[in-house]
């Protein structure tokens, strides 16, 4: 029983101390991305008002817009609760919110046959992508966007009239929601990598110029297990099965 008791006590020490927000800074460039798809999200819906009048049926753009801003605030405070992580179930939930966006919108304008001047959802649909750049792996998001790419692609060349001047607004539209999160995979990868190797070069340079001051690596494992263990007493002692006074 003593056992178990340690145990259990040990896991929640291990659980406080675990960081629960992005490494390396990761986190603020992640609430940039937000306000950014935020301004993309109001510039859109914006637009998507003033040309409501010209949809045969304005109301499936009206839900895919419905759709988007509740998905987008689920995966904030889900984020948020969570710690700056997105589980799989959530990133799940996401892309599939994203994609319901995007095909109700593309339904609404379809008749239309100009995607390029009259899509709104689905631009911030793909854009929206940025939001979970910090939250989940550079592979996941290149898959998402690398479909969501190839299914506005196909829309576009499906539904566009044979007209030169339509070509332009097309290619603005899918150039404005699918490079943003590309490019905001390679910015945050090549923040890891930059903070990383400062901090390596932090370790090693502390550990060269300065042997008598630096504790060492097997030093810095020890004053680690004697910290756990000083956290293993207090929490015995806070829930009662330590006995005082201590030996």
């Amino acid at each position: 029983h003593t056992g178990v008791s340690d145990q259990a006590a040990t896991r929640r020490v291990i659980q406080a101390a675990a960081p629960r927000r992005s490494s390396l800074g990761t986190g603020f460039i992640g609430i940039g991305a937000a306000v950014v798809v935020a301004l993309r999200a109001i510039y859109g819906f914006v637009w998507f008002v003033s040309l409501s009048g010209t949809f045969p049926e304005p109301l499936p753009a009206l839900a895919a817009w419905l759709i988007l801003v509740a998905v987008l605030i689920a995966t904030v405070v889900t984020a948020r609760v969570t710690g700056d992580q997105l589980p799989d179930w959530m990133f799940a939930i996401f892309l599939t919110g994203l994609a319901a966006a995007v095909a109700l919108d593309l339904y609404a304008i379809w008749p239309l046959h100009d995607i390029g001047r009259n899509a709104t959802a689905a631009v911030t649909a793909g854009m929206a992508l940025l939001i979970v750049i910090t939250l989940r792996r550079a592979r996941d998001i290149l898959v998402s966007v690398g479909v969501f790419a190839v299914a506005l692609a196909t829309a576009m060349v499906l539904n566009i009239r044979p007209d030169p001047d339509d070509f332009a607004a097309q290619v603005t539209t899918f150039a404005t929601a699918v490079l943003p999160a590309i490019i905001g995979v390679v910015v945050i990868n090549g923040f890891r990598r930059l903070v990383q190797v400062e901090l390596d070069r932090v370790l090693v340079q502390s550990t060269v110029s300065a042997p008598r001051f630096a504790v060492g690596m097997m030093a810095s494992e020890e004053l680690a297990r004697l910290d756990l263990a000083a956290e293993e007493l207090l929490d015995s002692v806070a829930t009662g099965k330590a006995v005082l006074p201590l030996n």
